[in-house]
């Protein structure tokens, strides 16, 4: 064996020795629904939820309940032993919410919006204030795929994606 060949040999040892196997995360691949359609499902509907609630707020004689990703709940509590559902606001994605002289605030997925209880109905909006990246909670060993989503859309889910090669190639400085 020549000199060169023993230096190729070696040369190809340390490239391998620098190289690591490891799995690779699953992706989170986006689901998106047109911002209009999401904006025409905010409407006071005859559904009764109940518990679980996220979140409770009491104001004057109501409690506002949050729902967690179905919406609002309005209960008239004058009467602590026979409350009564005054109305339940349907807003997909709420996840929390707050409430202010007669207003209701709370998340739609990336957005805010501000709902008067008196006048039932939403009366402001506050688009794209948060990344969704921020707004799902992804399993372990799992990482957003990149992916352009358009403005006039909303990511209102994720579907995971299992990689195909099961595995990594890292180099090692």
């Amino acid at each position: 064996m020549n000199l060169n060949m023993k230096a190729s040999r070696f040369k190809l040892g340390v490239i391998a020795s620098s190289l690591i196997l490891a799995g690779c995360d699953d992706l989170a691949v986006p689901i998106t629904k047109p911002r209009t359609q999401i904006q025409s499902e905010i409407a006071v509907v005859d559904t009764k939820y109940g518990a679980p609630y996220s979140r409770i707020y009491s104001y004057q004689n109501y409690l506002i309940a949050t729902v967690q990703n179905k919406g609002i709940e309005v209960i008239d509590n004058s009467d602590p032993y026979h409350p009564e559902q005054v109305m339940f606001v349907n807003l997909p994605g709420a996840k929390d919410s707050i409430i202010q002289n007669g207003v209701f605030v709370t998340n739609q997925f990336s957005d805010l919006v501000f709902f008067s209880i008196e006048e039932q109905k939403e009366i402001s909006r506050i688009e794209n204030l948060y990344d969704y990246k921020d707004y799902f909670e992804l399993p372990e060993d799992t990482v957003w795929k990149t992916v352009t989503i358009a403005e006039d859309e909303v990511v209102v889910d994720y579907k995971i994606e299992e990689r195909k090669d099961g595995f990594c190639i890292f180099f090692c400085s």
